[in-house]
């Protein structure tokens, strides 16, 4: 017998199955899409404390530095770079480099890239922008037009409305673009204008700066050029003396030369330079035996002479007695003239003052001539300047003309004194034609030594600065020309 009992079948596990699988995606997509919302929130958040960050920043190149150190935090290993400018690359600024100047060869290439970008869009951007070029991220900051204006100072208006924006560059380690991808996706249009106006609102440079901006903006390049001139023009017209350059030589004020009086022998010297003497002191002694000797025979032949006369008058022969007396006074000429040739022997000096020049002390014994210079006496004291003038110069120097005097021997002393007296004729010296003038100098501690050279400085009449430097150009144009 059948039972009446209905036996119930299972249901099939298929469509069980799938109903199960679709509520667990379900699910996991709401857990994973409340996970991105919270994500994307603390990210936003994130760019809030940042934006904060820089709006307190007193310039734009400290801004700089905070993002680009923010970034790092974020992105580690990544390479970092902020950059602004319009049509060229005003800054650069790496992550771990620091600051980048136009020497060095990331700059340059960087700015060769904006120079291109510059160039090849076809019109100015309006609208931050992320995209990837050559493994890449680029970060195009431009500030909303409307927004951006209002909130800007009046001296940075001009740099919103013609294209100033600022890029930056986040490269990504070589094998791993997931980080930055992120990045990318997670930051909206919205963070990116608020960025880029906030960020280019800082003030670009200095107080300094600023100023020197607002001054650009009332001078011009060509004006710039035009009082760099007039400046120059004023420094070259001012009105001063008119300098002469001179070789300076000292020499001995009333200086005298001592002599050999007559032709004879070097026998001794008394005093050698540098010794101070007195007039009439003897100086050298000269050897008088040969003119001795010649001095007794003459007087030898005097008194035969004599003898002579006598006998000639004796025996009244007057014509031989005359002979004879003529003969006695030639002789005694003769001898008049060794004994004034013997008292000088000792050669004494003729002034008071130092032997400045004369060593003989390895010239005992040496023939002597009648005139030759044995030494040099000079008068303590004053010196005398000689002071050699160029030929095209001496127009302007005149009597009692300041002279200030250098000698590098005295380095540490500096000499000032007035034309005495200016020589009429020239004179060649060290083969160039020149015009001496003399100077004085006091020498009360003797540290001027005769023949010492220096150089002078000879003031003339006030002309303008430029004057000296032009003159003989001009002159010779105008010879040239015939005017």
């Amino acid at each position: 017998m059948v039972s009446s009992e209905t036996t119930t079948h299972p249901a099939p596990l298929a469509p069980v199955a799938a109903s199960v699988s679709s509520q667990r995606a379900s699910t996991a997509d709401n857990a994973w899409s409340k996970e991105t919302k919270t994500r994307v929130e603390r990210f936003q958040a994130m760019w809030f404390a940042w934006i904060t960050e820089l709006a307190a920043s007193p310039d734009r190149r400290a801004g700089a530095e905070t993002l680009a150190e923010r970034l790092s935090e974020l992105l580690p290993e990544h390479t970092i770079r902020i950059g602004w400018g319009k049509k060229s690359l005003h800054r650069l600024y790496d992550g771990r480099l620091g600051w980048l100047g136009g020497e060095n060869s990331i700059r340059q290439r960087y700015d060769a890239q904006w120079l291109a970008m510059s160039v090849e869009a076809d019109e100015p951007l309006t609208q931050s922008k992320t995209y990837w070029d050559n493994g890449t991220l680029h970060v195009v900051l431009i500030p909303a037009g409307r927004q951006f204006s209002q909130t800007l100072r009046s001296d940075e208006k001009d740099d919103a409305e013609n294209g100033q924006r600022c890029h930056l560059w986040i490269r990504p380690p070589s094998a791993d673009a997931f980080d930055a991808k992120s990045f990318e996706r997670m930051t909206s249009p919205a963070i990116l204008e608020l960025l880029a106006t906030v960020f280019l609102n800082r003030p670009a440079k200095d107080h300094w700066g600023l100023l020197s901006k607002k001054a650009s903006k009332w001078w011009s390049r060509r004006g710039l050029i035009g009082i760099g001139l007039l400046l120059l023009l004023i420094v070259t017209c001012i009105p001063m003396s008119y300098r002469v350059d001179a070789t300076a030589k000292v020499t001995a004020l009333n200086g005298r030369l001592v002599a050999s009086p007559i032709d004879a022998t070097l026998l001794t010297t008394l005093v050698q330079p540098g010794d101070r003497v007195n007039a009439g002191q003897t100086l050298v002694q000269l050897d008088g035996r040969p003119l001795r000797i010649e001095l007794e025979s003459v007087l030898a032949e005097i008194d035969e002479v004599q003898k002579d006369e006598d006998i000639a008058l004796a025996s009244g022969e007057i014509a031989t007695a005359q002979l004879a007396g003529l003969r006695r006074k030639k002789l005694s000429r003769q001898a008049e003239l060794l004994q004034d040739k013997l008292s000088k022997l000792d050669v004494v000096s003729p002034i008071d003052g130092i032997v400045i020049q004369g060593d003989l002390s390895r010239a005992l014994g040496t023939p002597l001539e009648i005139g030759q210079t044995l030494m040099e006496v000079a008068p303590e004291g004053n010196v005398e300047i000689e002071l050699e003038i160029p030929e095209s110069e001496i127009g302007f120097v005149s009597d009692q003309a300041v002279v200030d005097l250098w000698f590098p021997a005295l380095d540490e002393k500096r000499f000032e004194s007035k034309v005495q007296s200016v020589w009429p004729a020239a004179t060649i010296r060290d083969d160039a034609n020149v015009f001496v003038a003399i100077a004085e100098l006091p020498n009360d501690d003797a540290s001027l030594r005769v023949g010492m050279q220096g150089e002078a400085l000879v003031l003339g009449p006030t002309t303008p600065w430029i004057w000296k430097w032009i003159r003989t150009p001009i002159k010779r144009v105008g010879w040239m020309i015939g005017w």
